[in-house]
Parts: structure tokens; sequence; C-alpha cells
């Protein structure tokens, strides 16, 4: 388990899928609750028009709205990060299910366009072995 403050234990815990780590203000890992630790992970799509526009302020008030309702919702949801496009926002999400993302999605006011779930991960060390 991670300890306040070390990094290369909560980078080691993020790599396991039996434990989910969680950044809202300071590092917080927590074993995962599922059956087998595997907790699922998701890319939620949402239409936002001129969202690319949108000021530094304005995001910052999003992300307020959102770890509002991490919070009222956590452990059973938790906010990986998002990306921010002209009229849309990708959002990756772990939660225990898809109905935990669209509460999350109502309690922030945020829309929902497209939820799915990721079923696995590449990047560009996919070919070391």
């Amino acid at each position: 388990m991670a300890r306040r403050g070390d990094l290369h234990n909560l980078t080691e815990a993020v790599r396991t899928p039996c434990f989910v780590a969680s950044w809202s203000g300071r590092p917080r890992v927590t074993r995962a609750r599922t059956k087998g630790c595997t907790v699922p992970k998701y890319l939620i799509e949402r239409d936002v028009p001129g969202a690319g526009g949108l000021s530094p302020e304005g995001l910052r008030a999003a992300a307020a709205e959102s770890n509002k309702a991490v919070t009222a919702l956590s452990p059973r949801v938790q906010w990986q990060q998002s990306y921010v496009a002209d009229d849309k926002i990708f959002c990756v999400y772990i939660a225990d299910d898809e109905a935990v993302v669209r509460e999350h999605a109502r309690l922030s006011g945020m829309p929902v366009t497209v939820i799915t779930e990721i079923r696995s991960v590449v990047d560009p060390t996919a070919d070391t072995p």
C-alpha cells in the first residue's frame, strides 16, 4: 500500500488492478472493492458546444462540480482526467459500473453522450518484452 508522499509506491499501486488511486487534493490509494480486484475504466464522451473555448475559470468551475459529485459517490467512482476538444469533452473514469458514471453526470450537471468501457490500454512501450 502506498504511503502519502511515496510516489514510487503510488505509481506501483496504480499499475496493480487491485488498487485504485485518487488525486483529489492529495494522493490516496484504496483497495478495489469488486470481485477479482478489477475495477472497470470508462471513456465518457460529452457533447459540450464551445468546450474548447472555455476559459481556465470555466474549466475550474466544471472540475469543481465534478469533484463534488465524485466526493458524493466515493469510492464507487473516480475521475482520472479529461481531454477538451472544440465541441466535446472526453473523460476517463474508474467506476464500479456504468450506472454510477451516469449518476455522476446527473449530480455534476455534465451531459453524457456515449459511455464506453475500456477493455485494455496500449502505449508505445507495448512492443517491449
